[in-house]
């Protein structure tokens, strides 16, 4: 009997979309615990204690460290399964896995110097990322970071284990792990609600055991995962070489140094965006007003990451694996053909969610969290949902040709775009609203960097032809899903707007119906009238979710 297996898209979104839901899961039982808008502080001091860690595991999992050495992986994979060494950063008297085991050693030993130095820095950390914060919050925040901080290792550690496992078509294990985190976070903070009164209180009421149960949990999830995507790698027979040689990593070491920039541009915009969010949410605290503050981002973000991560992140990483053996190949053709579909593939997902949480989002925000200022942060989010997805996949198709100056670029861009964008909001918007203009600074930010990370991707010699054949085609398609995403978030605005329910109802209940209907219509409209106008990528993607391997 022939044994089914899934393909690698199928498999990633399975754990993805395990992951989100229980992301969800544990994001309403985190507001419930300590609150996710400025009608308390333990929610906004604990989101910025969790800031590093979390922040850097967005570019571990996704960007500079892990994109820069799956090309390397895949090489050395490459040289040890034809039986021969070839030219890399490698000597001619080191085998391919050896490499690999040395790659492993070296991010392990940067993790450890890492971890130590944010410990050591902790109060400086949490007072650049909250400049106006009163005393009390300032020592809350320093102790929350204390627990927080050891994540950087776990997390640095499961995003290069994981690119080992990818490298060799081992999907199942990255794709769970994150679900893993999630489920043993829930396990902490259903032991808080059950055994803390409440953590809707004053920060002079925070006692050290409800930091630890919240933060040490966090920390408890990152462990988790480390240790499931550990184990296979091991038994692949990798294992660590502290003999490490440095000269044999100088072409990494370049392209780890553009990485680390991009890093520095990421958490640079991250501070300004912190700073003005979480002084409009103190502000709001002090007042008695309950409006979208920093922790309101980062739930909207959440429910904003799961379109992404669920499909385009998928889609991505499988394709990113394919596509970077074709490149190490010399194989441009199937190289060229594997990223267009994707990004056909990613467009589409992103357009309709744009649909939905445009439409949607303050009927989301009040069904899921029961708080309105959520849903408009999420709607302000999802106005980049399509740039933020394909600027993933120019990413990846730099590193893929070996190039990490151009997504530095790119990230250079939209930090600078979103630093001065959140600057002004900070000095002529009401607290009030900081928060959802900063969201859309940060959506107008990650198009420009789009534009710009496309520029220079067609900018490659390899690319640079294909790429040119299809600049009118790919202007039409983008024309065509822009009056399709535009049409259905009308419709699904209007049918949302509709009155429904009975005053017997609650505000969430209410809010779920209305949701539901507009979802429904946002959904039926968009794929008519993208089917409508020739759009087939929604017929592919059907395809994608029937097929087995």
């Amino acid at each position: 009997m022939t044994r089914w297996r899934a393909r690698p898209e199928l498999l990633l979104g399975a754990g993805t979309l395990a992951s989100r839901a229980l992301g969800f899961v544990k994001a309403i039982l985190l507001v419930a615990a300590i609150g996710g808008t400025s009608s308390t502080a333990g929610g906004q001091i604990f989101d910025v204690a969790n800031t590093l860690p979390t922040a850097l595991f967005a570019l571990v999992a996704g960007g500079a460290l892990s994109s820069i050495l799956i090309p390397e992986i895949a090489g050395a994979i490459r040289r040890d399964h034809a039986g021969e060494v070839g030219e890399s950063s490698v000597a001619n008297d080191i085998s391919g896995q050896e490499h690999i085991d040395q790659i492993l050693s070296l991010t392990a030993f940067a993790a450890v110097i890492l971890t130590a130095a944010l410990l050591m820095f902790a109060p400086m950390l949490v007072n650049v990322y909250a400049l106006a914060w009163p005393e009390s919050w300032l020592r809350l925040g320093t102790l929350m970071a204390l627990w927080c901080i050891p994540q950087v290792f776990f997390l640095i550690q499961f995003g290069t284990f994981s690119q080992v496992l990818l490298a060799h078509g081992r999907f199942a294990f990255v794709a769970w792990a994150p679900a893993l985190s999630n489920a043993a976070t829930i396990g902490s903070l259903l032991v808080f609600l059950a055994v803390v009164p409440s953590g809707l209180v004053d920060v002079e009421k925070w006692t050290p055991s409800m930091v630890a149960l919240v933060c040490g949990g966090a920390t408890l999830g990152a462990i988790a995962q480390f240790v499931l995507v550990g184990i296979p790698v091991l038994r692949l027979g990798h294992r660590p070489r502290f003999r490490i040689r440095p000269q044999r990593f100088a072409r990494i070491g370049v392209n780890v140094l553009w990485g680390f920039l991009a890093v520095l541009c990421w958490q640079g915009s991250y501070v300004v965006i912190s700073n003005v969010a979480s002084a409009a949410g103190a502000h709001l605290t002090a007042s008695g007003i309950d409006g979208a503050s920093l922790n309101s981002l980062s739930n909207a973000y959440l429910l904003f990451l799961v379109p992404h991560g669920v499909i385009a992140v998928s889609l991505i990483t499988a394709s990113y694996t394919r596509m970077s053996h074709h490149l190490v190949a010399g194989e441009i053709t199937p190289a060229w053909a594997e990223i267009r579909r994707t990004a056909r593939l990613v467009a589409v997902v992103s357009a309709l969610f744009t649909v939905i949480f445009v439409a949607l989002g303050p009927h989301i925000g009040v069904a899921v969290w029961n708080a309105a200022p959520i849903g408009g942060v999420l709607a302000a989010l999802g106005t980049g949902l399509g740039a933020f997805s394909l600027v993933l996949l120019v990413q990846r198709v730099s590193y893929a040709l070996g190039d990490a100056r151009s997504p530095f670029i790119v990230q250079l861009v939209i930090a600078v775009a979103t630093v001065l964008g959140v600057l002004l909001v900070g000095l002529v918007a009401q607290p009030a609203h900081v928060v959802v203009l900063v969201a859309l600074v940060i959506s107008a930010a990650t198009w420009m960097g789009l534009l710009v990370g496309i520029a220079l991707l067609e900018r490659r010699a390899r690319l640079r032809d294909a790429m040119r054949s299809v600049r009118h085609s790919a202007m039409a398609r983008s024309i065509r899903l822009a009056v399709v995403v535009l049409v259905a978030t009308g419709c699904a605005w209007l049918a949302a707007s509709v009155p429904v329910g009975d005053p017997g109802w609650s505000t969430q209940v209410t809010a779920l119906v209305s949701a539901g209907i507009g979802g429904i219509v946002a959904v039926g409209v968009f794929i008519g009238l993208a089917h409508a106008l020739g759009e087939t990528a929604v017929a592919d993607i059907a395809r994608v979710l029937r097929r087995k391997g």
